[in-house]
């Protein structure tokens, strides 16, 4: 196989991720198995897929198929068309020439480790297969 063929196999690792939430170190500290964490009603659909660096590769809503979570993507053209900051970057081109346009700058949501008081919170996963 040539070396294009070969990177098409390459491993890439993505997360999907609900929403991003600041919390104090009290209320982080606070959170216990079984305990519930709310999250806004527009977390359902505005789900993202990030590279391993926090970076959106695409947007969607989330959901089940087939008994298990899932994103349904959004087709770049028509969530550009939906944005409502005119000062966003352009949704990545997929299959295209075109890579992420947001890859060179750091997530806002990944601060330098003691630069503030406040915690970032992830909330989502990893999307592997889930069993039930």
């Amino acid at each position: 196989p040539s070396l294009a063929e070969a990177m098409q196999q390459a491993p890439v690792v993505v997360t999907g991720i609900l929403c991003r939430r600041r919390v104090s170190l009290a209320e982080l500290r606070g959170l216990l198995e079984g305990r519930s964490l709310s999250l806004p009603r527009s977390s359902l659909t505005q789900a993202t897929l990030e590279t391993a660096c926090g970076q959106v590769i695409a947007t969607g809503k989330f959901g089940e198929a087939e008994g298990c979570h899932a994103i349904r993507l959004r087709d770049p053209v028509e969530a550009q068309s939906q944005s409502q900051s005119p000062d966003t970057a352009p949704p990545p081109i997929f299959g295209g020439a075109h890579a992420p346009v947001d890859l060179s700058h750091p997530d806002p949501f990944r601060a330098d480790a003691g630069s503030s008081d406040v915690i970032g919170f992830a909330t989502g996963t990893a999307l592997t297969p889930l069993n039930g």
